[in-house]
C-alpha cells in the first residue's frame, strides 16, 4: 500500500527519515476511501501503533495530525474506524504520563475524536479510556484520570457513553493511591459522579461510618462533600482526630520526661537509664533482678559514638574518608569535588551521575524539555535533533557523560568514574586530570 521505501523510513532510527515517511503517509491517506481493502486498514494499524511511540515531538505531532485527519474526513468505513481506534489508541494512553506538551496533544485528540461522525454515538472512546491501567508510574495514572475527567465533562454519564460501573471500578482504587496527585484527581471524579448519579456511587465505596471518618481523612473529606452535595449540614467537629490526639500525647510525654530530667539534675539524683535522652525506647521494668557476677567479663560492645563519628567522616558516594569531614565540609565535598556527583546545568541541583537520566526526566525543573531516547535510554532535549546508534547491553547502562557502557550497580559506576586504570574521560571531577 505504501511501498517499501516509505515503510523503511517509518521504522528508521533517524527522526528526519521517519518524518519523511509520515509525510508520504499523509499523501497516501488522501487517496483512501470507504471501499479500501482490509489490508489497508491492517497496514494503518501497524503504522500508527509504531508512530504513537515516537519520542521526537515533531514526528509524534505529525502522527496525531494524520490520525485525526483520517478519522475526521471519514476515509474509512465505520467498522474499520472502530477497529483502528480500538487497536491503536490504547498504545497512546501509555504516554499519558509524558511531558505537559504531549499530554495536552493526547487529550485534545481524544476530545476531538468524540465529535466525529463514526465515534460520536459509540462507546469506543469511553471503553478505551477506562480500560485497566497496568502502569505503575503515578504520572501515567494521573494523566489517564485527568483525561477521564475531561471526557466525563464533555460526554456525561449515560448508557451511550459511560456507565457508573465503568467509571467507579476504574477510579475507586486510585482513591487510596500513595501519590497525592492521583488521589486528588480521583476524588474530583468521584464527586462529579455523585453530583450526576447520586446514591448508586456509594456502593463502590466503604460504608459511611463515624469511625471511618475519624480514622481516615480521605473518606471524611469525600463523605462530607457528599453531605454538602445533598444539602445536609456539615458539622466541623471540634474534637481532634485520632492522629492529632496521638501527637498531643507524645508531645505531653516528652515534656514530662524533660521536666523529670531537670528535677533530677537539680537534686543530684541518678537518672535511670530508661529516662536518659535517647533511651526512651527502652522498657521500664518496675523490678530489676540483680545480675549474677560472671567469671569473665564479656568484651565491651563497640562504641556507637565512634562508629557514627567514622560514618560522618566518610562520603557515602565515593567512600572517601577524611578527618576534616563534618556536616558542613561534606556538603562542600558533595557540591565541588565528589567524583560520583555532578551539578545539573538546568536547575543547579547536585545529583548522582548514575541517576542523571532519571533526574532530567522526573525531578528537574526543566524536565518538560527532555525525553528518553528509545535507543540509548538517555535523556535528550526534545527540540534538538538526536540520532544515535548506542544501545546498552544486558545489565549495563550508558554513562550520560561519555555514553560508554557501565555495569549496573554501585561498584560498576565507581569503577567507571573513579577507576585507577580507566575512568570516565568527560567527568569534570576526575581526579586524574
Amino acid at each position: 500500500m505504501f511501498g517499501l521505501p516509505t515503510v523503511a523510513c517509518l521504522f528508521c532510527k533517524q527522526f528526519a527519515l521517519r518524518e519523511r515517511g509520515l509525510n508520504d503517509v499523509s499523501m497516501a491517506l488522501q487517496e483512501l476511501d470507504t471501499t479500501s481493502p482490509m489490508y489497508s486498514v491492517r497496514a494503518l494499524i501497524q503504522i500508527f501503533k509504531q508512530a504513537f511511540t515516537d519520542a521526537v515531538y515533531n514526528t509524534f505531532s505529525l502522527t496525531l495530525d494524520n490520525f485525526k485527519y483520517l478519522i475526521q474526513t471519514e476515509k474509512l468505513s465505520r467498522s474499520h474506524t472502530l477497529e483502528l481506534c480500538s487497536l491503536t489508541l490504547p498504545v497512546l494512553l501509555k504516554r499519558a504520563g509524558d511531558n505537559p506538551r504531549n499530554r495536552s496533544a493526547i487529550e485534545s485528540l481524544f476530545l476531538e475524536l468524540c465529535d466525529t461522525t463514526h465515534l460520536a454515538n459509540s462507546t469506543c472512546i469511553p471503553n478505551i479510556s477506562v480500560s485497566p491501567c497496568k502502569e505503575k508510574n503515578p504520572k501515567v495514572l494521573t494523566g489517564r484520570l485527568v483525561l477521564l475527567e475531561h471526557l466525563l465533562e464533555k460526554l456525561g454519564v449515560d448508557n451511550n457513553t459511560y456507565t457508573i460501573d465503568q467509571v467507579m471500578k476504574f477510579t475507586t482504587p486510585a482513591l487510596t493511591h500513595t501519590a497525592r496527585d492521583v488521589r486528588d484527581t480521583a476524588i474530583r471524579i468521584t464527586l462529579f459522579m455523585y453530583r450526576n448519579c447520586g446514591d448508586p456511587v456509594r456502593k463502590y465505596l466503604p460504608q459511611d461510618e463515624t469511625i471511618l471518618r475519624k480514622k481516615q481523612l480521605i473518606w471524611k473529606k469525600i463523605f462530607e462533600s457528599f453531605d454538602e452535595i445533598d444539602g445536609k449540614p456539615v458539622y466541623k467537629s471540634s474534637e481532634p482526630s485520632a492522629e492529632e490526639r496521638k501527637a498531643q500525647q507524645v508531645a505531653a510525654l516528652k515534656a514530662e520526661l524533660a521536666s523529670l530530667r531537670e528535677m533530677a539534675a537539680e537534686s543530684n539524683i541518678e537518672i535511670p537509664e530508661e529516662l536518659k535522652p535517647g533511651n526512651e525506647h527502652m522498657k521500664i521494668n518496675p523490678k530489676k533482678k540483680k545480675k549474677k557476677k560472671k567469671a569473665a567479663a564479656a568484651p565491651p560492645p563497640p562504641d556507637m559514638e565512634t562508629i557514627e563519628d567514622n560514618l560522618d567522616k566518610t562520603c557515602m558516594f565515593c567512600n572517601e574518608q577524611n578527618d576534616k569531614f563534618n556536616a558542613e565540609t561534606l556538603d562542600v565535598h558533595f557540591w565541588r569535588s565528589c567524583p560520583m556527583l555532578s551539578r545539573c546545568r538546568h536547575c543547579s541541583q547536585v545529583v548522582e551521575i548514575a541517576g542523571t537520566t532519571t533526574h532530567l526526566l522526573t525531578e528537574c525543573t526543566a524536565q518538560s524539555k527532555f525525553e528518553q531516547c528509545d535507543s540509548c535510554q538517555l535523556a535528550k532535549p526534545i527540540e534538538a535533533p538526536h540520532a544515535c546508534s548506542a544501545v546498552p547491553g544486558e545489565g549495563e547502562t550508558l554513562c550520560p557523560l561519555c555514553t560508554e557502557s557501565v555495569k549496573d550497580g554501585e561498584e560498576g559506576w565507581r569503577e567507571h568514574l573513579m577507576g585507577e586504570d580507566t575512568s570516565c574521560p568527560k567527568n569534570p571531577r576526575n581526579r586524574k586530570k
